[in-house]
């Protein structure tokens, strides 16, 4: 699936997108049924084009193996997050992300090797994701956007603290502590504000 995915995702317009995540679920009632407790494959899939432009792209992964939930359909910006089914409440996780110039296919074998179904980690979630696409085009106007010249990325995530995810954490003097609405990291005092003078996100 990952072989095939690294190749399929470098075909495909500009006006879509993808990644695919290896996902150790535990058995939680938050988190659908048929994922309790499981290792799957996710692949994730964004398209700004027509709805039959989307399901001719997604056949040839559709078809490299069963299909555990099938959640592609037409929804509104706001809810773009949703895409990556992530948990609604805040979870504590350490996680860790790099960039990369190419992912060939000793990348691929060394990840499957490293975090795939029969290597024994522990990690909740590793990630790759595909880059370049308008990415890589300069803007009309210069922006200290960086990375530009990154085709993928690379994250992986740990549930808890660094403590509880040693794999994660030979730098864990360095790495934060995030959940999925915000960081952890301990805040800094601030004088109350009006609630309508500002918003937080």
């Amino acid at each position: 699936m990952l072989h095939a995915w690294r190749e399929w995702v470098t075909s495909l317009p500009v006006e879509m997108s993808s990644s695919i995540a290896f996902l150790r679920r535990q058995a939680l009632p938050e988190i659908p049924a048929p994922l309790r407790g499981t290792f799957v494959v996710h692949v994730r899939f964004s398209s700004l084009c027509s709805a039959a432009d989307a399901e001719v792209a997604l056949a040839p992964i559709r078809a490299l193996a069963p299909t555990v939930l099938d959640t592609i359909a037409e929804i509104p910006y706001r809810d773009a997050g949703h895409v990556h089914m992530d948990p609604p409440e805040p979870l504590p996780w350490v996680e860790h992300t790099t960039a990369l110039s190419s992912f060939p296919a000793e990348a691929a074998d060394a990840l499957l090797a490293a975090v795939g179904p029969d290597s024994g980690s522990t990690l909740v979630l590793a990630e790759v994701r595909a880059l370049g696409g308008a990415l890589v085009e300069q803007p009309p106007v210069p922006n200290a956007m960086s990375g530009r010249s990154a085709r993928w990325a690379f994250l992986a995530a740990g549930a808890g603290s660094p403590d509880s995810a040693p794999c994660m954490a030979p730098n864990a003097t360095t790495s934060s502590r995030t959940s999925n609405t915000g960081t952890t990291r301990k805040p800094v005092p601030r004088e109350p504000q009006h609630p309508t003078s500002s918003v937080r996100i």
